[in-house]
């Protein structure tokens, strides 16, 4: 998303630009259109995301073993 966007908007149009001395402002517009959604499904999927354990976690024990007959506890 972020590489086709700026390539669309950023990089085309100023390869044409100095070449042919020509602005391609629908490109930069397509290309800003692209970085937007970007920004708007990345933000609705932090907020759909937050709060959530991450995937890394779901899989960890939760309470690690301790068995005070046999272990003691050492600072």
């Amino acid at each position: 998303w972020i590489g086709s966007g700026l390539l669309t908007g950023g990089v085309v149009p100023l390869f044409v630009w100095c070449v042919f001395h020509l602005f391609l402002w629908p490109l930069c517009v397509i290309g800003g259109m692209i970085l937007s959604a970007f920004g708007i499904l990345f933000a609705i999927e932090m907020h759909q995301d937050f709060g959530k354990v991450p995937y890394y976690e779901k899989h960890l024990v939760e309470t690690i073993p301790f068995a005070p007959s046999t272990q003691y506890a050492v600072i």
